[in-house]
């Protein structure tokens, strides 16, 4: 027989048969196996560190100042959209990270393209301060309704509220392709109707509530009362297919509920196409579409339809892909995108006067 010792705090002794290399390779197992309970000889693993406070970029900390200086400072202005999206998750994460005063930031996206994303939306919360501030438009009552059909032949489109330019998105010049917009109203129904040269149609066929905002449509944003918070969004293509949501907006987060579940009831809509569709290699002359949206699905406006006077909240918007080239054109200055509550244009319905009794109406101020 073999005696081991081993002096551990503890003393172990065993007795084995006389076996060199087996009392070898268990003695190896006991004493790997105990390899660091004698703290003093054999410490702890040193936990890992943290992940270290980013190194300060001069550049990168006069971004964050100018970021964190736009979201104070747009209140309720035209750039409190973009303010939202920088003084919301994941950006607000990624300010402290790179301010240092956080040593983790998100997984994703990657550093340089969230430096991106905070200097363009920094840029457009500093444009708004000079940004042209959509005045009040009026818009004419319409003694008789038109027909939906995508002909605008109707007297009522001879006076209704009327714009010619057409807008890039985050552009104050109107170098779109020409667009004519048209706004009228009676007591159930506000009426639309767009105009818009077109050199290439594309308008594939997607189904109902299908983003054929992708492709050639016209688009309508209409916010009875910014204290509502609650609008539609009505997209209708040249070849008749129709995207309809009914909206929530946050205005204190970036983003909203969006339920194109919900359909507007009633809705009328008529399309005119001067040209082929979805035929690349031909030139198309445009295309024409009118709509009509019943007072009684506008949340506010249930009960007694739209009396003169009344304000509500809109926005207008043609989205143009010619040659595969995408554009999406508004008939005012628009920063952002169409659900920029911010930059809405105020109407109010115009009292129906003795001409308009007569069957034709008083043409409105238009910017």
């Amino acid at each position: 027989m073999t005696t081991l010792r081993f002096r551990f705090p503890f003393s172990v002794s065993l007795s084995l048969p006389r076996a060199p290399r087996a009392a070898a390779i268990l003695a190896a197992a006991l004493l790997g196996g105990c390899a660091g309970v004698d703290a003093g000889r054999h410490p702890a693993p040193t936990p890992a560190p943290e992940p270290p406070v980013p190194a300060v970029d001069p550049a990168v900390t006069a971004l964050v100042a100018r970021a964190r200086t736009a979201i104070a400072s747009a209140g309720e202005g035209l750039g409190r959209e973009f303010a939202n999206r920088l003084a919301d998750e994941p950006l607000a994460q990624w300010l402290d990270y790179f301010a240092g005063k956080s040593a983790t930031h998100p997984k994703w996206p990657r550093p340089q393209s969230v430096l991106r994303e905070i200097e363009r939306f920094t840029a457009l919360v500093e444009a708004a301060s000079s940004w042209p501030v959509p005045g009040t438009n009026a818009i004419p009552f319409a003694a008789r309704p038109p027909v939906i059909d995508g002909v605008l032949d109707d007297t009522v489109w001879q006076h209704a509220a009327s714009w010619s330019g057409a807008y890039p998105f985050n552009e104050t010049a109107a170098t779109g392709q020409s667009t004519r917009w048209l706004v009228a109203w009676d007591r159930d129904t506000l009426y639309f109707a767009f105009d818009c040269a077109d050199t290439d149609i594309e308008a594939p066929l997607r189904g109902r509530d299908g983003a054929i905002f992708a492709d050639d449509a016209v688009e309508i944003f209409i916010l009875p009362a910014m204290r509502f918070r609650t609008y539609w969004e009505i997209v209708v293509s040249p070849a008749g297919e129709v995207f309809d949501s009914l909206n929530c907006k946050s205005l204190r987060r970036w983003g909203g509920d969006f339920d194109p579940a919900q359909d507007v009831r009633g809705l009328k809509h008529g399309e005119t196409v001067r040209g082929t569709l979805n035929r690349r290699g031909d030139t198309d002359e445009g295309y024409t579409v009118e709509v009509a949206v019943p007072a009684a699905e506008l949340p506010g406006f249930g009960r007694g339809g739209l009396q003169p006077g009344e304000r509500l909240r809109v926005m207008l918007v043609r989205t143009d892909r010619s040659n595969g080239v995408f554009t999406p054109l508004a008939f005012v200055p628009l920063q952002g995108w169409g659900h920029n509550l911010w930059n809405h244009v105020t109407v109010e319905l115009a009292a129906p006067d003795a001409a308009a009794i007569k069957g034709r109406t008083a043409p409105a101020t238009a910017p």
